[in-house]
């Protein structure tokens, strides 16, 4: 979802790389030539993705999970469903200078078709962050989709992945959060951004008790956005099966949940409670904050497959469900460790927050530097890679579930 640190290292789409990528590319995979009897009508020929870095091939030179031995072998969800629907490998159609750490289309690579860059957002705010950079147009997944349609113009059967929304319900529980403890200017901008002017100023006026309901209705514009950019720029424009992964619950993650405890122990110190009730008074406010975002993050969902429910080209991959079942009840689903990043901690900051950098953490590092106790391998069955991205088995449970959803409609 997030940047990061995947700017950090490009070096990973080597030579020989990209020449199994043209190869592959030109031979246009096992599915090219498909028997007389095949069912014509449900044969994918292309998979095309916009997203953010939950998808992104390798935009910064990295992919959001743990890294194998280079940009090939790294396997996220998308790079997974579209491995087993025998097609060549996805790569990514954009490019980071390192000049300007920017995403812009790749001269070099014009027949790839995954769109997605770390960081995108459905909503492009006036102010925020990505990492060390700043929002801007080359973040936002409508940009992505407008690419998409220019350059490869969607056919019947293609299969459309997208992704969106994660990354800015981030932002909206971040700037929540340091509402709460007294900043709240960044807060109220990004409001206003989103919601009518009405709803602005009851959020102005009403001070916390009305941000709650401020950060959902955020989350419902947010929605009809994301409905609408689906709609007009990928169903309109000839998409005929469009694979919608719904926001996981950032709140659960490691960075939001870091950054939640960190807010309400500067709340619970404002109260003037002894040492003994702070503590108990802090992880109180903090459980409230993360069910909050939560629930912010769930109506989001609910209102996007609610406005599509009826369209028999979308398809759903509930990531919201999954993660949350895999987080509550971690053994049963195959996970040992649902709490804590796998990847090594970089910095801390002044509160305690720890950095990642995605880039750097590979599988044979981990490897080669297990914590007591384990062995190689250990990293498996975590959850997080970093604070804020999954592991290589989460990708792989993704792709099992979308490939599940597209097989009960028929799209293979």
């Amino acid at each position: 979802m997030r940047l990061g640190a995947l700017r950090s290292s490009r070096a990973f789409l080597g030579l020989s790389a990209l020449s199994t990528l043209l190869a592959l590319s030109a031979c246009g995979g096992d599915n090219d030539t498909a028997p007389s009897d095949a069912p014509q009508a449900v044969r994918t020929t292309a998979v095309k993705v916009v997203g953010d870095s939950l998808s992104d091939g390798g935009t910064f030179g990295a992919k959001a999970t743990i890294q194998a031995a280079d940009l090939l072998q790294t396997h996220l969800w998308v790079d997974l469903v579209t491995r087993d629907l025998g097609l060549a490998p996805l790569c990514p159609r954009y490019v980071a200078p390192a000049a300007t750490g920017l995403p812009v289309l790749n001269a070099a690579l014009p027949f790839c078709t995954n769109h997605a860059v770390g960081g995108g957002v459905i909503h492009v705010p006036g102010t925020g962050l990505v990492g060390p950079l700043p929002f801007s147009i080359a973040f936002a997944i409508e940009t992505q989709l407008r690419d998409l349609n220019r350059l490869a113009p969607f056919e019947a059967e293609d299969v459309v992945l997208a992704d969106g929304g994660g990354n800015d319900a981030a932002l909206l529980f971040s700037r929540y959060l340091e509402a709460r403890e007294g900043s709240s200017t960044a807060w109220l901008a990004l409001l206003n951004e989103q919601l009518t002017a009405s709803a602005w100023q009851r959020a102005v006026l009403g001070g916390p008790t009305a941000w709650p309901q401020a950060g959902h209705e955020a989350m419902m514009a947010l929605a009809d956005r994301w409905v609408g950019l689906l709609q007009s720029l990928a169903l309109e424009q000839g998409a005929r099966r469009v694979v919608v992964l719904t926001v996981p619950n950032v709140a659960r993650t490691p960075r939001l949940r870091a950054l939640a405890s960190a807010a309400a122990l500067t709340l619970a110190r404002q109260q003037g409670l002894s040492a003994a009730d702070e503590a108990a008074w802090a992880a109180s406010q903090s459980t409230d904050m993360v069910g909050l975002a939560g629930q912010w993050v769930a109506a989001f969902n609910a209102r996007v497959q609610t406005r599509l429910a009826d369209d028999p080209r979308v398809a759903f991959v509930d990531f919201y469900a999954l993660l949350n079942v895999w987080i509550d009840d971690p053994s049963a689903h195959g996970f040992g460790n649902a709490q804590d990043p796998a990847c090594p901690i970089t910095s801390v900051d002044a509160r305690g927050i720890a950095s990642y950098d995605i880039a750097t953490c590979t599988q044979a590092a981990l490897d080669a530097n297990p914590p007591p106790g384990k062995t190689a391998g250990w990293w498996s069955t975590h959850v997080f890679a970093d604070h804020f991205h999954g592991t290589p088995r989460v990708n792989q449970r993704l792709a099992d579930e979308a490939l599940r959803v597209m097989r009960a409609r028929g799209w293979r």
